[in-house]
């Protein structure tokens, strides 16, 4: 059996979580808006610095979301699933958010209170085939 090969994204943390989204639409849609934009923009520049020319076209992830302490519920955590994801489809590492390309999602949480992140690890299944230059074609 062939072995997949395994892609490392180390985010800075903590990302917001269920009730800090909540909160800041409810200041209103401004301030919810703006932490979203943040938010993916700090995403954007971790995935253009580490998994620069990264095309996947279906894969497995893990998420390992080490956290300051143990006062937020996992389930509120994990919700920054989407930022992730959107972020990775966006940045073009990702073909997709959907379920052809996301096979499954793993995780597990640990505290670092001098470190706090999310270490997502990628498994592909498969990659994008290459398009080619359109100009140069053969």
């Amino acid at each position: 059996m062939e072995k997949k090969k395994v892609h490392r994204l180390v985010i800075g943390g903590p990302l917001p979580g269920m009730n800090e989204i909540l909160k800041a639409y409810g200041v209103n849609r401004g301030t919810g808006a703006a932490l979203k934009t943040k938010t993916d923009s700090d995403i954007g520049r971790c995935i253009r610095k580490q998994l620069k020319g990264l095309k996947i076209k279906s894969a497995d992830f893990g998420f390992i979301w080490y956290e300051e302490h143990k006062q937020r519920d996992p389930d509120n955590i994990i919700v920054a699933h989407k930022f992730i994801m959107d972020a990775l489809r966006k940045e073009g590492v990702l073909l997709n958010d959907g379920w052809k390309q996301i096979n499954s999602i793993r995780d597990n949480w640990r505290v670092d209170a001098e470190r706090p992140r999310v270490e997502v690890l990628i498994r592909v299944i498969e990659y994008q085939e290459e398009q080619g230059d359109l100009f140069n074609a053969s």
